[in-house]
């Protein structure tokens, strides 16, 4: 296959192997127009999918999106132009159980009645098959999406109707992306979402950042009905003068084996200098801070974007500087930080560049071999306007391999029918004696059980073994203390749903 025979201008070149490694890395499109990847994911065989957009440097420009399918030592298989787009910021892409694409994302400026985020469904090959625009008469900015069990979506992003604050939003699309509903999360002044993902028990973590008198983290657990389960919002340092905040269309949430979750995000200086620290939170599956890292050596200013879980419950953060003072850090290093398990921090690798004055990464994905694609844009002084598509693969040795992500909405076995599974609401709700529980369970399993946690602490108080060929249970929690609880259907020890209960005597 021609190998980036319809680049404009690219570098490609090997670098001996010693220690770290930049392993190969070379740039696309180095003209006048502004460019970036935002999103990528590591598709079933092993390929790695970009996505982009370029366009004029102008508040309220439009974008060319484009799709580009690379394989693991970056030749490239194909690059395919999308749609006009109002902007190149956050956005996501995934892959679809036919082995073609989804990309979530998009907002005209001028007019929300006229149009609103949009939602483009590819072939295997990045040929846009259709497009759904949702219309809402209001701010909505896309921001990511997700695989749903009936082949369908889930979006979110964050919207702003007229005389109200910012909100997070979280929308439902059947398969042909007919809109089934779109909820909103009204909490704070200010909500802005950076990013969703699935957890490891079926539901779906918001984050992102909301705004009072400072910023803060915000995290939300919902269902797959959309319906709140848990949030909170996060004070790391506890200190009420300094910004705790998200970079919006940068930073991401990991879910973690443990059901936990780690967040990339920023800190004030102290002083406040205009620098900020980066900083990683580890939050357990209730949401409730672990440990924190907050990198206040050189290099400065750094601001932490992607990590990665490693099978020893380590994990690689991708961080680069935004300011550098003269003499200190280069323009064209990126780093990848390795932290422990508890947090503390193991190594910083530093990869120096050959092609661009300055790199700023935006996506990360991890390979089995113990390398990580990196890709966003870089500054090429060269040109007359010198903005290019930068990728790279580097590689550590020694390190362990990357965690499989989650499976895609529970983690139960690929030959369960997601649609005979169900974990209804519990009635009546609230309840003082004693609760019913309605569930579906597959016809393929082994053992089913449902459990009932303190929603503050995520301690199980009770389990009840399910029977073959029923349908609800029923408990008696006439002795529990007034409050919410959460229950959670297990099949085969894997988590699938969870909701509230609530105990009011």
């Amino acid at each position: 296959m021609k190998k980036l025979l319809f680049f404009v201008f690219s570098f490609c070149f090997l670098l001996q192997a010693h220690a770290q490694q930049i392993v190969r890395e070379w740039v696309y499109k180095p003209d006048n127009t502004s460019k970036s990847f935002t999103a990528s994911l590591l598709t079933r065989n092993g390929d790695v999918l970009l996505t982009g957009a370029y366009g004029p440097n102008v508040v309220g420009a439009i974008y060319q999106k484009i799709y580009m399918l690379v394989k693991p030592n970056l030749d490239t298989i194909w690059v395919k132009n999308g749609s006009s787009i109002s902007r190149g910021g956050n956005d996501g892409i995934i892959q679809t159980p036919d082995n073609g694409f989804a990309y979530y994302g998009g907002q005209q400026y001028s007019n929300p009645n006229a149009a609103g985020p949009s939602l483009h469904r590819l072939d295997a090959n990045g040929n846009t098959r259709w497009t759904k625009q949702y219309p809402t008469g209001y701010w909505e900015f896309g921001q990511k999406i997700l695989l749903a069990p009936d082949s369908g979506f889930f979006f979110g992003g964050w919207s702003q109707m007229a005389g109200t604050p910012r909100s997070f939003t979280l929308a439902r699309a059947d398969s042909l992306g007919n809109l089934k509903w779109r909820k909103h999360y009204n909490w704070h002044l200010n909500d802005n979402l950076s990013d969703i993902q699935h957890t490891r028990n079926g539901n779906i973590i918001m984050y992102g950042t909301t705004i009072t008198n400072t910023e803060r983290i915000k995290l939300l657990l919902v269902n797959q009905n959309g319906d709140s389960v848990l949030g909170r919002t996060l004070s790391i340092i506890g200190d009420p003068n300094r910004h705790e905040r998200i970079f919006w269309d940068r930073c991401t949430i990991t879910s973690l084996s443990d059901n936990g979750f780690l967040i990339a995000a920023e800190i004030d200086t102290i002083p406040a200098t205009g620098q900020k620290l980066g900083m990683m939170v580890k939050v357990n599956a209730n949401l409730q801070p672990q440990w924190h890292y907050i990198h206040r050596s050189m290099p400065n200013n750094v601001l932490f974007i992607k990590a990665k879980e490693l099978t020893d419950s380590s994990v690689v953060v991708l961080g680069f500087s935004r300011q550098v003072a003269a003499g200190t850090t280069p323009n064209n290093q990126f780093f990848l930080y390795h932290l422990g398990k508890k947090g503390g921090l193991q190594n910083i690798y530093t990869f120096t560049s050959a092609l661009g004055q300055k790199i700023f990464p935006i996506v990360m994905e991890a390979l089995p071999d113990s390398s990580f694609i990196i890709g966003g844009y870089a500054i090429i002084t060269s040109q007359s306007y010198p903005m290019a598509f930068y990728l790279a693969k580097v590689k550590i040795p020694g390190l362990p391999p990357a965690m499989p992500a989650p499976a895609i909405v529970s983690g139960i076995k690929p030959d369960f029918s997601l649609y005979e599974i169900n974990l209804g609401q519990s009635y009546p709700n609230p309840t003082a004696s004693e609760a019913i529980i309605p569930y579906s369970l597959p016809k393929n399993y082994n053992q089913a059980s449902i459990t009932i946690k303190e929603i503050a602490t995520g301690k199980e108080i009770r389990r009840y073994e399910l029977k073959k060929n029923s349908n609800s249970l029923t408990i008696d929690i006439s002795n529990l203390s007034n409050g919410l609880y959460l229950y959670s259907l297990e099949i085969d020890d894997k988590p699938v749903a969870t909701k509230k209960l609530a105990v009011m005597k």
